[in-house]
């Protein structure tokens, strides 16, 4: 009996020293094992002001669906996904929420863009008298129906995985991302776009100041001015943040007149309009860009009206690029970029006329630096006829 239970003993003996024990797992464990768990901070230090809302895309690289949020919450974002690479696109609102703005190829990553509706002056112009003349724009825009700098970010990856971590960017809670930029419509790895420094999520600005600012001589003269700008670019992608290539010619209603006393002596006008740049050449098609034409029309105080064309397409290429291509550098880098003070700075003509340079009495042209000079008149601006005003009329009524 003793050795038949010594037999029993040893055999469980064995059968438990030949088992592997396993920690069981809870349900959240194993239905986390095949998700895929985004956990970040944003950052809207680029906008003018916090946002009431964002919207964020995930375009699945596998089963090529998308999976959209739109949420007031914009500090802090955590979804959970299934379990593949992603492709992602943020940006502040949602895409209803600007009247003047298209947002549109929201199917897939790449196509995905912002644009003004093509009759954006006129459309605010109407909401404006809608409202009772309420002058303060609309999102997105000012009152005069140009862009507002600093009124939209986004940020963007090409690829968002489970487990990994961008690069240079320290880990954070929960799902982590890897980022890759993306330039000219082909993707380089191990970097990412929109990550600063400290790990958040950081949307850069879209919307860059354009001042422009022109020495005229002979601005007493003139009543007011007017003007318009050709080139500029319709909208920008939200994936890649290259400027669209079609363009548009956008109103430049509203200039400061400085004029000088002197008939001699240059006075300035100035104007800021915001803008989403111009095609730069990874986002327009070969040759040369369309060109920046700044067409000037000034009312003179006789009322006469005199034109001037002014081609700004090198100045505006030369400095919107470079300050492009920094923004670029700095989101890759996890840098803090310029926000709603990326500039753009024009300058035509000169403060001081170059010594020995003729001004005749009536030029309406240019002097040999580029300032524009208006011709002189002897109109005061106020012309109404009082003849006949002593000559009595009566007029008898009947009722």
């Amino acid at each position: 009996m003793h050795i038949r239970l010594a037999f029993v003993a040893l055999a469980a003996l064995c059968a438990v020293s030949s088992c592997e024990f396993r920690r069981i797992m809870t349900y959240d464990e194993i239905y986390l094992d095949h998700m895929c768990v985004v956990d970040y901070d944003i950052d809207w230090s680029q906008l003018n002001e916090a946002p009431s809302g964002m919207t964020i895309i995930f375009y699945g690289c596998d089963d090529q669906k998308s999976y959209s949020f739109h949420t007031n919450t914009v500090n802090h974002f955590h979804a959970v996904l299934p379990d593949q690479d992603y492709q992602m696109i943020c940006f502040n609102q949602s895409e209803s929420e600007f009247a003047l703005l298209n947002f549109s190829g929201f199917d897939s990553f790449y196509t995905a863009e912002v644009n003004m509706k093509p009759d954006a002056e006129n459309l605010l112009h109407d909401m404006l008298n809608y409202i009772n003349g309420k002058n303060d724009g609309t999102r997105g825009f000012n009152a005069s129906g140009s862009l507002q700098p600093g009124s939209l970010a986004s940020a963007s990856f090409s690829s968002v995985k489970k487990g990994t971590k961008p690069t240079g960017v320290a880990p954070m809670g929960g799902g982590t991302m890897q980022g890759s930029t993306t330039t000219g419509g082909t993707t380089a790895g191990g970097t990412s776009r929109g990550f600063n420094a400290s790990g958040s999520l950081q949307p850069g600005n879209l919307v860059s100041n354009l001042t422009i600012a022109i020495h005229v001589v002979g601005l007493k003269y003139a009543l007011n001015v007017r003007g318009t700008l050709d080139g500029l670019s319709a909208g920008r992608s939200l994936a890649t943040k290259f400027p669209s290539a079609t363009t548009v010619n956008q109103s430049l209603p509203n200039w400061n007149i400085d004029a000088s006393d002197s008939d001699d002596e240059p006075g300035v006008i100035t104007t800021s309009v915001g803008t989403f740049g111009v095609p730069v050449s990874g986002s327009r098609a070969d040759g040369d860009p369309d060109p920046n034409i700044l067409n000037l029309v000034f009312t003179m105080n006789d009322y006469s009206e005199v034109n001037f064309t002014v081609n700004l397409t090198e100045e505006i290429h030369e400095q919107y690029e470079e300050i492009f291509e920094e923004e670029q550098e700095r989101e890759v880098n996890g840098e803090t970029g310029q926000g709603p003070n990326l500039e753009i700075n024009i300058e035509v003509g000169t403060e001081t006329r170059p010594s020995g340079d003729p001004l005749d009495d009536n030029p309406d042209g240019t002097d040999s630096n580029g300032t524009l000079i208006l011709h002189r008149t002897e109109g005061s601006g106020f012309h109404i006829g009082v003849d006949g005003w002593d000559d009595e009329v009566i007029h008898h009524i009947e009722f």
